[in-house]
């Protein structure tokens, strides 16, 4: 069910007797995607490294050899006795592949004294430090019996940094043998040991700092911590059927769900997703609306006539036998970010501009009335007020008072639009946006007057300008550094869903910046609403959107070809399109398909570079394709179903990967004819096809594959491949898999969840493609100022190309 129009924030406290086991996860990791991926090349990869090692682990490894060679997997720890010893070693015979990689899952095994505390068996336990795993392909002729020496030979290697718990952290080892009943305690005595029961928290917090929902089909997830002391996870087991908890929550709802149902808080199983006790949500009406699953697993459900307020902070607070939990302090967040004074400031501005277009209507209809158009009219359209029209008999409709100079530039917005009869207010936001940034041509000085007009364009909702105040709020740009409003506008902006503001709001979370702590489940919610968009932007295609392109201003040879369609590069392009050269026809189609390289997007001259491609006696497997998908889909050009497969079989028969799977998607949505698609796709998968990937995988998600139940494993292992190949909707279906794990298989793990969603999100957002665009066309034009404004927007949502060059910048001092 969608999520409500709210802010939820805070404080998010709960009083539990039952709660879900929580697996490690790492803290760091590198992860490197390689949309170029050479399978033909020896590799090894470690896909599920944790941070924190455990004394049993499964490690699952991928690995391709191109030639007979040997793979191992060792581990090395010091102490501070002794350094860089091996406690682990496990090899194995990697026969020649000749395409596609194997994983293998080896368990891990510490020695008891690294991974164990100390008993009456364990007579030492070690405190040990720089732990590494390292993975290697050596080979058949390089491997001897030396083994500390194959890692340094090896042509194929990893190497990580992981950690494990000090001595008396570690759990105790649960040994298979029966000692006499005095020796344990005896080993207490003699240590002088007090036995102490570990402390059990009651109270957890989900939420430590503002956060923003939208209407979109987000939240944030949490895996709550099982007991660890035996007395305790049997009572909670014995109270399962009348569990003991207090819930509450702050709130700032700006508006009630637009659909039946928006949820507040539900519990769900780890796996299956299935409802569980309870689940508090918010009806259209701004009502309550409780469900709890009764013993005999019926759920109950119960709307209390309770209307929740809008437009201030209100807590709520949901007890089942449970105890009371204590009010946040005042210098949390919620009651310093000042979201109540922003929104009556709006309210009380927007009500001001209604009333003064009402007045300007009416001096219209007067005029009109008169069926004249004096001079005075003309000047009320054209002029801005002056000393010169103070004193016309116009005055005598409008407010008495001098006009305040930050609301200049919307009375004059609003008196054009009054006299031209556009009724459409939606788009004054933009309107007061573009005004206001076209003055950055003059110089950085002019932010300063920037400023009243994008707060006011904010409360117009044009959240492009919310975003802007936040980053020059952060900065001290053109104003002081104030981090409450920068915080305030950051929230704003990405509860109306602009993209690089959810980018910024991700990234801050990501690594705990500019007082935002650092959690992973914050910095998923942000991405994952990115990258669920720019999965849509694929489909419905905008003319405004604009290829995601990482340019460094460094770079001064693909500069020269970022000019658009009036550059060097572009024109050079479009003379050997026109003499025949298949390459330069393909090229150019695409940047005008897609928008890249400075074009803006124009399907129809597109369509007609395809064509010609296409339409070539040495036309290409690529140009066959690509024009074969237009014509099928209808993109820019007459649908033309049977032409298109014509191009795409055509396409195919030269080996094509994509036209196969191309074709197979045909087959499976036309002709309904799953056997028939899978076999397309699997003869694309081998050959390295992402798309056919992601299509086998789908199929294995919704247990749609001929003779098949649904198999998550297999599903998952496709989105991987096809994820790992540069697929955009694998990568985002991966992202929610890490989020919620796979049982048996895959443990929750929110750092990838989070890694996955971002990248998808930095490379693939049109709205961060358009930011980006114009900050090297701001440069091109040598406008440092706009130029600056721009990076330094893009480079506070976390993008290192822009950090770069916003750094250039001042390197440079432009």
């Amino acid at each position: 069910m969608a999520m409500c129009h709210l802010l939820q924030l805070l404080s998010i406290s709960l009083l539990l007797s039952v709660k879900a086991e929580n697996n490690p996860e790492p803290d760091t990791i590198s992860m490197t995607i390689n949309t170029q991926l050479n399978h033909q090349k020896d590799f090894i990869i470690l896909q599920n490294v944790p941070s924190l090692l455990t004394p049993k682990y499964v490690l699952r490894v991928e690995y391709h050899c191109s030639k007979n060679s040997v793979a191992g997997v060792q581990i090395y720890a010091s102490s501070e006795l002794r350094q860089h010893v091996k406690v682990f070693e496990r090899f194995w015979k990697c026969v020649t592949m000749q395409q596609g990689s194997k994983v293998k899952h080896i368990l891990l095994l510490l020695p008891d004294i690294m991974g164990y505390r100390e008993d009456y068996i364990i007579k030492n336990s070690i405190n040990v430090k720089d732990v590494n795993i390292r993975a290697w392909l050596i080979s058949e002729e390089m491997f001897d019996n030396n083994h500390n020496t194959v890692y340094s030979k090896s042509h194929a290697k990893v190497k990580y940094q992981v950690s494990v718990l000090p001595p008396y952290s570690r759990p105790y080892k649960e040994h298979d043998v029966c000692p006499q009943w005095y020796i344990k305690y005896r080993q207490i005595y003699v240590n002088m040991v007090i036995p102490v029961c570990p402390i059990q928290p009651e109270i957890v917090d989900l939420l430590t700092f503002p956060v923003s929902f939208s209407a979109s089909n987000t939240g944030v997830s949490r895996q709550l911590n099982q007991f660890t002391d035996k007395v305790l996870l049997k009572e909670m087991k014995e109270k399962h059927s009348y569990p003991m908890f207090t819930f509450t929550t702050w709130i700032y709802l700006i508006d009630y769900c637009h659909s039946s149902l928006c949820s507040i808080i539900h519990h769900k199983s780890l796996y299956d997703n299935q409802y569980l006790t309870p689940l508090l949500l918010i009806t259209k009406d701004g009502n309550l609306h409780l469900q709890v699953n009764q013993v005999n697993r019926v759920p109950y459900s119960y709307l209390p006539h309770m209307l929740l307020p809008r437009q201030q902070w209100f807590r709520l607070v949901y007890t089942q036998y449970g105890k009371k939990i204590p009010f946040p302090e005042r210098s949390d967040p919620i009651f310093t970010i000042g979201l109540s004074q922003y929104y009556k400031q709006c309210e009380k501005y927007l009500h001001k501009m209604d009333y003064r277009i009402k007045v300007y209507q009416m001096m219209l209809e007067t005029y009109n009335q008169k069926r004249s158009c004096s001079n005075d009219l003309i000047q009320f359209v054209n002029n801005e007020y002056s000393k010169e029209n103070k004193s016309n008999q116009l005055q005598s409709y409008i407010w008495k008072e001098p006009i305040a100079a930050k609301h200049q530039t919307v009375y004059k917005i609003l008196k054009h639009r009054v006299l031209n009869n556009n009724h459409d207010m939606s788009s004054i936001g933009q309107q007061l946006y573009e005004t206001a940034s076209s003055k950055l041509t003059f110089g950085i000085n002019q932010l300063k007057n920037m400023v009243a007009v994008l707060k006011q364009a904010s409360c117009y909702g044009y959240h492009k300008a919310s975003y802007m105040l936040s980053v020059l709020y952060n900065n001290g740009v053109g104003q002081k550094i104030d981090k409450n409003k920068s915080g305030l506008y950051l929230l704003i902006s990405s509860h109306g869903e602009y993209r690089v503001s959810l980018m910024a709001a991700g990234n801050k979370h990501f690594y705990g910046l500019d007082g935002c702590n650092q959690d992973n489940d914050y910095s998923f919610l942000y991405y994952k609403n990115i990258a669920d968009k720019t999965m849509q932007d694929r489909e419905r295609h905008d003319p405004t959107g604009t290829f995601t392109e990482h340019v460094r201003l460094t770079d001064s040879k693909v500069l020269e070809t970022q000019r658009g369609e009036t550059g060097d590069y572009f024109l050079w392009l479009k003379h050997q399109a026109k003499k025949g050269v298949s390459d330069a026809q393909i090229n150019i189609a695409r940047m005008l398909f897609w928008g890249q390289q400075g074009v803006d997007r124009n399907m129809e001259a597109a369509v007609h570079f395809y064509q010609i491609s296409a339409e070539a006696e040495d036309a290409t497997a690529v140009s066959l394709y690509d024009y074969g998908v237009i014509l099928i889909r209808g993109q820019g050009i007459e649908k033309n179903i049977h032409k298109g497969l014509e191009n795409l079989n055509k396409s195919a028969e030269l080996g094509h990967a994509p036209a196969i799977t191309a074709l197979g998607w045909y087959a499976a949505n036309f002709e309904n004819n799953v056997v028939k698609a899978v076999e397309y796709w699997e003869k694309a998968d081998k050959l390295q096809n992402r798309d056919a990937a992601f299509n086998l995988g789908h199929l294995y998600n919704s247990g749609k594959y001929p003779g098949q139940q649904v198999n998550q494993k297999r599903a998952f292992d496709y989105f991987y491949k096809a994820a790992r190949l540069g697929h955009i909707d694998s990568g985002v279906t991966l992202s929610q898999y890490y989020n919620q794990g796979v049982e048996n298989y895959v443990d929750r793990s929110t750092l990838y969840a989070a890694l996955w969603a971002k990248y998808i999100a930095e490379h693939h957002s049109p709205e961060i493609g358009s930011l980006l665009k114009q900050g090297v066309k701001a440069y091109l034009e040598q406008s440092w100022s706009e130029a600056y404004v721009y990076y330094l927007m893009a480079a506070e949502s976390g993008l290192e190309v822009a950090q770069f060059n916003i750094a250039y910048l001042c390197e440079e001092n432009h």
